[in-house]
Order: structure tokens, then C-alpha cells, then sequence
């Protein structure tokens, strides 16, 4: 039973999702104008400068506690990480893939350019993923990629 002046179900469903949309585009917007992001940005900007002009080609991540960036592996250490981790990748183990995990991190931590240590630790804390995101954009860094494909 449906009245001429009243909505359907769908109709308010639209509108309610519209609604939301716009209030969640409002505020990204309004974070991207937040001061302590716009410094955080700011920080980050600079120092992937400063690093791509000290080390050339880099690799970085972002997250909301800053960048971590990292240089081009050397090679024997490039090597041992392959022996170790395609060795891991072969046993499909639970422990082999904690092993694996934590042979990344090692790997991206003797990288590591940008932030200090301690930083990254931290960072690496509390986004554990952080650093298999950066062995992936070590391997793009290990194979000779340019600067654009290291940055996908």
C-alpha cells in the first residue's frame, strides 16, 4: 500500500546512503586540510627528497605516523634473503611463514634509510604489514626498476 506523498523504501535507502556519502567526503576533505596532517605530509615530502637525492632510486610507504623508505638491497644481502625466504615459501608451514615475515622485516630494516630505527620499529608495531609492502618494493628496487615503477 502505497500513499503519493510518501517514499518507498528504496527511496529513503538512496537517500540515507547519499547522505552518508556526502558527510564521509566532508570529512576527508576536511582532514586533508587538518593542520597536523598537512605537517605530517610536509615531513614526509621532505624527506623522500632528501633521501632520493643521498641514495638515487628509493622505495617508501606511507602511513599516518610517516614514511619509512629504503634504499637498494646490496647484493649478497639480496641473495642470503632469497636462499632464506624461497626455502620458507617451500614449506607452507604456519612457523615458516612467521619466519618469512621476520625475515622481510630484517630485510627491510638493513634498508631502512628513513626513519630512524626506532621509529620504524614503532611504526612497524603498529602496522605490521608495513614491512612485506616494502619487500615487495624492495624486489621492484633488487631488479633495476625506475623510480615510477617502485612507487606502485
Amino acid at each position: 500500500m502505497s500513499d503519493a506523498g510518501k517514499k518507498s523504501e528504496s527511496e529513503l535507502l538512496a537517500e540515507e546512503y547519499e547522505a552518508a556519502t556526502k558527510a564521509r567526503e566532508a570529512r576527508l576533505r576536511a582532514a586533508e586540510t587538518d593542520p597536523a596532517a598537512l605537517r605530517l605530509k610536509i615531513a614526509n615530502v621532505k624527506a623522500l627528497d632528501e633521501c632520493e637525492q643521498k641514495h638515487g632510486v628509493v622505495a617508501s610507504h606511507e602511513t599516518s605516523d610517516g614514511i619509512v623508505i629504503v634504499r637498494r638491497p646490496e647484493m649478497m644481502r639480496w641473495r642470503k634473503y632469497q636462499a632464506v625466504t624461497g626455502k620458507l615459501l617451500g614449506e607452507g608451514s604456519e612457523s615458516a611463514n612467521a619466519k618469512f615475515s621476520d625475515e622481510a622485516h630484517k630485510m627491510v630494516a638493513s634498508c631502512l634509510v628513513h626513519p630512524t630505527k626506532e621509529a620504524f620499529e614503532a611504526i612497524a608495531e603498529k602496522f605490521p604489514g608495513v614491512s612485506m609492502i616494502l619487500a615487495g618494493k624492495l624486489a621492484d628496487l633488487a631488479a633495476g626498476r625506475d623510480a615510477e615503477a617502485v612507487k606502485k
